[in-house]
Formats: structure tokens, C-alpha cells, sequence
């Protein structure tokens, strides 16, 4: 199944057994989706958290230059 999402499309699959409802496949699929979202909201928040203004690299390369 394939999901368009704000990041991008997901392919998604779970297993599907005679005993299962149309429910309990749904609550899979969510289930799946929902741990695509954690992780990419993770990756999104180390992004953040770890950002550094171009100044400050530039810095650091300055240093790297000058510095013995």
C-alpha cells in the first residue's frame, strides 16, 4: 500500500492471514505508519537540536587553517 504523506510516499505492507478483520489489518497498517512518523520526527529533531549556523562552521575551518 502506498501512502502520500508531507515528507514523501510510503510503502507500506503487512502480513494478512485468513482469521484477520479489515480492522485489525487497519490497526496494523496504523500501527506501521505511526512508527514511520516517530521515526522521521526523531531524524527531524536531531536535525534541529544539532544545527549549526554557516558562521560557525566557517569558523571551525578558519581555526582548522590558522591554528596549529
Amino acid at each position: 500500500m502506498e501512502v502520500e504523506t508531507e515528507y514523501k510516499t510510503l510503502k507500506l505492507s503487512v502480513l494478512v492471514t485468513l482469521d484477520d478483520t479489515v480492522e485489525s489489518v487497519k490497526e496494523r497498517f496504523d500501527a506501521q505508519l505511526s512508527e514511520v512518523y516517530d521515526y522521521i520526527e526523531s531524524f527531524d529533531q536531531w536535525e534541529r537540536d544539532n544545527y549549526e549556523h554557516p558562521s560557525v562552521t566557517q569558523g571551525y575551518a578558519f581555526d582548522s587553517l590558522t591554528c596549529k
